[in-house]
């Protein structure tokens, strides 16, 4: 059976002070008083029942005992300090785990991301699909998720990154065939086809409401997909008309691969980022988070500057 260890204070005292072969400079190094050194090293001796320096000179020095343990401690606090350093290096190394939904993802991030890599070479993301925020804090060091109007967004651990303005978007020709124009009535434009997601099963609804609309949605010529990119892909492609959230649609519209005919409308959430308590490497993550933040000004502040983004015509 092992015998049981000393204060490891009182041996970092006793390692540090054997190594000067001077008390004031095991002091200094360690942070601590003369006389806090001296005590520790005392309590240490009589705690193993022998003298470790030799008393009465007017120069430290080691017995016999005291040059085998100071040989062997400087030798383990090396070690473990080597191995804390690798251990910490292994983590900067691996990669930061990103998780949002697969929409954000194909039409938000991902085009940034080259921005990112150029300002930090040596920090790599490794991106998570999911859209529950229970599996995103779960395993990922940042998230990026739609924060609901139930007064999350903002919250404890939780940053705004940018405000969301949603409304029905499609493309020039699919508007021309069905006759959509700026200015229509809500009502007209719900006659055509719709395209439903199965990961935002209430866009259209919760638009409706927001519109001040009442009643259910025609069932008509509906069209459902997976998920929600999907739908916005459909939209590009002249199927029928998606709901859009404005940011994530942006470069569509000034490319005019998508018009928005009534414009978009100002909802109570926005896009949020969550921070792990505990990421993998917390200065990597701060550097993304930030870039983010910055990201989303940039988005905010582009979609301000073109009005025509936000109130597309289809003439």
């Amino acid at each position: 059976m092992s015998a049981p260890l000393p204060s490891l204070t009182a041996l970092r005292a006793f390692e540090s002070a054997s190594r000067h072969l001077n008390m004031s400079r095991a002091a200094e190094e360690l942070f601590r008083t003369h006389g806090a050194v001296s005590r520790q090293i005392k309590q240490l001796e009589e705690e193993l029942g022998y003298p470790l320096f030799v008393r009465g000179g007017r120069l430290l020095e080691l017995t016999d005992e005291g040059r085998v343990l100071s040989k062997r401690l400087s030798a383990a606090f090396d070690d473990i300090s080597s191995t804390l350093e690798d251990l910490q290096e292994k983590r900067k190394g691996k990669p930061l785990v990103v998780a949002c939904g697969s929409t954000v993802a194909v039409r938000w991030l991902v085009p940034r991301l080259m921005t990112f890599y150029h300002q930090h070479p040596k920090i790599k993301i490794q991106l998570s699909l999911s859209t529950q925020v229970e599996e995103m804090t779960g395993r990922s060091d940042v998230a990026i998720r739609w924060g609901g109007t139930g007064g999350e967004l903002g919250g404890a651990g939780h940053i705004p990154l940018m405000d969301d303005r949603i409304g029905p978007v499609c493309n020039r020709s699919f508007a021309q065939t069905h006759g959509i124009h700026e200015g229509m009535a809500p009502q007209e434009l719900l006659q055509t086809t719709l395209i439903h997601s199965d990961t935002v099963p209430n866009a259209w609804q919760d638009w409706q409401e927001w519109m001040g609309l009442d009643g259910p949605l025609p069932k008509h010529q509906a069209i459902r997909f997976e998920h929600f990119f999907l739908c916005l892909q459909a939209a590009v492609s002249g199927i029928g008309l998606a709901m859009a959230s404005q940011a994530l649609v942006a470069q569509d519209l000034e490319l005019g691969n998508l018009i928005a005919p009534l414009g978009f409308v100002k909802v109570s959430g926005g896009y949020e980022v969550l921070k792990s308590d505990q990421p993998q490497n917390a200065e990597a993550c701060d550097k993304f988070i930030g870039w983010l933040l910055s990201e989303g000004q940039k988005t905010q502040a582009a979609l301000r500057k073109h009005p025509e983004a936000a109130q597309s015509s289809a003439s």
